[in-house]
C-alpha cells in the first residue's frame, strides 16, 4: 500500500511542470497594480473553451497515471490472484475514463466550433 503512494507521489512531481504549462488563460496579475486588467481582453467563449480544455487535459493525465499505477499493481502482484483483480478492475476503470474524457473533449470540441460558426459566420 505504502509502495503506490510512493509511485503516486513521483508521478505527481513528474507531471507537475506539464501541469502548470497547460494553464492558458495568459492572465497576468502584474498588470493589474497599473490598472490594467486583462478581465476584458479575452472573448468569453475563448475563456470557457480553454477552462474546458485545461480541466480535459488534467483528467486525461489522471487516468493515464491511473492506468500506469494498475500496470504496476499487476506487474507487482506476483501471482496472487486478489491483487490481480484488484489492479484489472483499477484497468479497466481507467480506460473507461479515458474514453469518457477523450469522448467529452470531442463533445466539447464540437459544440464550441459550431458555436464559434454560428456566431462569426
Amino acid at each position: 500500500m505504502t509502495f503506490s503512494k510512493h509511485i503516486g507521489s513521483a508521478l505527481g512531481l513528474l507531471f507537475f511542470p506539464v501541469l502548470a504549462r497547460a494553464y492558458t488563460l495568459e492572465f497576468d496579475p502584474g498588470l493589474i497594480l497599473y490598472g490594467k486588467s486583462q478581465l476584458g481582453a479575452n472573448d468569453p467563449a475563448y475563456i470557457v473553451f480553454t477552462t474546458v480544455n485545461t480541466a480535459l487535459i488534467f483528467l486525461g493525465l489522471i487516468t493515464v497515471v491511473m492506468i500506469v499505477v494498475a500496470g504496476f499493481m499487476w506487474i507487482l502482484a506476483a501471482g496472487e490472484e486478489e491483487k490481480i483483480t484488484k489492479a484489472k478492475d483499477l484497468l479497466k476503470g481507467s480506460v473507461l475514463g479515458l474514453i469518457i474524457v477523450l469522448a467529452s473533449y470531442g463533445l466539447a470540441r464540437f459544440v464550441f466550433v459550431a458555436i464559434q460558426t454560428a456566431v462569426a459566420g
